[in-house]
């Protein structure tokens, strides 16, 4: 596995519905020195709050009509001692010390753009960005109800899915897996899910972010084969929710960290939802975030990311995490194994997968439709937790090659930056995990070698 540092970003999606939820207006700081943490006793609690040690400091952010009072800790629990973990093969893996990140809140008519520019001017502060919410990355569309899974076996057009069928004839899934889904939270109650949640947040979100983060598990890892709903990609892997509904990026941050902590056992995390400006303005960098997705990598997971769905509205716009290295950015096709028209187009793709009529599990004990790269995503979620189960000892950047070499290419010939390497092959993934193929890895990365060209992300 290799070690360097992830830079991080999130993607996005417009999705009206949202518009009026976006209530988080502020900026992240970190800040180098000047500022510390001190507990507070209030009418009976303990409260933390901002303390200006640094009389320059305290002039330079008076002069932006910033004062203590409106500066609150990021992460108001956070634990120094959690800078430096011991993950489950021995390594040492640090992460910031986020005990000197703090949320600022700026009065009404406040300019952030220049705010944030005079901060990051000031010696005392490592970096100050716009804090934000999430969305999910699905196009929505009227529900329906059908028994039929295209995405796993496409009737239509013979062989234009992922292959499911063929792959489970070699293996369905270790028990032992367990995915993550860094969501709106999941209808737990699910005759179809029921048994799989394992730990995190089981609590609920609104409406259409837990239908969302319902339907996102069902595709990777509902309960197959028991007679009833749909099958997952992956039969026996458990499902560990971590809810972020519309949060800023500390709750994101801290989802994302929390699902890798939870076990070794948690080697995918899936996540089909994005970091905006507003509600209708992708491509918002989040330096907080970034660190966390560092962090799932350095500890040898492999962090899944929906490339977006606004590339009618806004072409070629880079999402993000997608578009940053050491994540699988995953595309979404149709019943015709096309790109999806809204599916986002970049050279920083990896590989895509049916995300068009995909038919799973949703609230209400119910299944049905829904549409976008959320929903394409899990697809990829569920073959690495199968590839994973079925040859324990392979590392992140082994998935990530295997899974890009085993695809069936799709639109130009190679490599391209509409379908990426193509549509994700679950059986020929699986069958380069058996002779005659061998798997070699460096002991000095964990990562796999192999004869062919790399496109990196830009």
């Amino acid at each position: 596995m290799k070690t360097k540092l992830l830079i991080f970003f999130i993607c996005i999606l417009q999705f009206s519905a949202y518009s009026q939820t976006n209530n988080t207006s502020g900026i992240l700081v970190y800040f180098i020195d000047g500022i510390h943490t001190e507990s507070i006793m209030e009418k009976g609690q303990i409260l933390k709050r901002a303390k200006i040690t640094h009389t320059h400091l305290k002039s330079a952010l008076s002069l932006i009509s910033v004062s203590e009072d409106s500066i609150i800790p990021a992460f108001p629990q956070f634990n120094r001692a959690d800078t430096l973990r011991i993950s489950s093969d021995g390594r040492k893996v640090s992460q910031a010390d986020l005990s000197k990140l703090y949320k600022i809140h700026l009065a009404k008519g406040q300019n952030s753009k220049k705010i944030i520019e005079y901060l990051n001017s000031l010696p005392e502060v490592l970096y100050a960005e716009p804090d934000g919410i999430a969305l999910p990355c699905i196009t929505p569309n009227d529900t329906h109800y059908h028994s039929h899974q295209w995405n796993m076996n496409n009737p239509l057009n013979s062989g234009q899915d992922i292959h499911a069928k063929a792959a489970w004839n070699i293996y369905t899934g270790n028990p032992n897996n367990i995915i993550a889904i860094i969501d709106g939270g999941i209808f737990t109650n699910h005759e179809d899910l029921n048994d799989k949640i394992i730990g995190g947040d089981i609590g609920t979100g609104s409406d259409n972010w837990i239908s969302h983060g319902t339907h996102v598990a069902g595709i990777a890892a509902a309960e197959s084969n028991n007679g009833q709903g749909v099958s997952g990609v992956d039969w026996n892997a458990r499902i560990h929710p971590q809810r972020i509904d519309l949060g800023g990026d500390a709750e994101t941050y801290q989802a994302i960290v929390d699902a890798v902590n939870y076990s070794p056992n948690v080697f995918v995390l899936n996540n089909s939802y994005g970091l905006m400006f507003d509600a209708n303005t992708p491509g918002r960098y989040s330096t907080t975030v970034r660190q966390a997705v560092a962090y799932a990598y350095k500890n040898n997971r492999i962090f899944v990311a929906a490339m977006g769905n606004h590339q009618i509205t806004h072409p070629n716009i880079v999402n993000y995490p997608a578009g940053y290295p050491n994540t699988i950015a995953v595309g979404s096709t149709n019943t015709d194994d096309k790109i999806a028209n809204s599916s986002v187009h970049g050279n920083y793709i990896d590989v895509c997968a049916p995300g068009v009529e995909i038919y799973s599990t949703i609230t209400g004990n119910d299944y049905g439709y829904m549409n976008g790269t959320s929903m394409a995503a899990p697809h990829v979620s569920g073959l690495v937790s199968l590839l994973k189960g079925y040859r324990e000892n392979l590392a992140n950047d082994d998935v990530l090659n295997i899974i890009r070499l085993s695809a069936d290419d799709k639109g130009t010939l190679g490599f391209d930056s509409i379908y990426g390497h193509g549509r994700i092959n679950a059986e020929r993934a699986l069958n380069y995990l058996i002779p005659p193929y061998l798997l070699v890895q460096a002991t000095t990365t964990g990562g796999t070698i192999a004869n062919t060209s790399e496109t990196y992300k830009q």
